[in-house]
């Protein structure tokens, strides 16, 4: 990954046995949340690796995700831009 301005300013490898651990943890917690296949989940979250394995997991959980910058709670639009995609997806 990249470093995009982060706490320690260092890029850092991500090894595919973790991304895919860490993508099926993500899966699994899904489906135990009895999300049916084809489901819609919000991803609200900045461009990190925690992003690419939300992305992933849905993927294997088969239900579509929906990615979405997160809300600035500081600016009402955000929040009802925020509220509009959730109701439409």
């Amino acid at each position: 990954m990249l470093d995009d301005g982060g706490v320690d300013g260092q890029d850092r490898p991500v090894r595919y046995a973790d991304l895919a651990r860490r993508a099926r943890a993500v899966a699994a917690a899904l489906q135990d949340a009895g999300l049916p296949v084809g489901a819609r989940v919000l991803l609200a979250l900045e461009g990190t690796d925690d992003y690419l394995v939300a992305f992933l997991g849905c993927q294997y959980a088969g239900v579509i995700a929906v990615p979405v910058f997160p809300p600035e709670p500081a600016r009402p639009h955000h929040l009802e831009r925020f509220g509009a995609i959730a109701r439409d997806a």
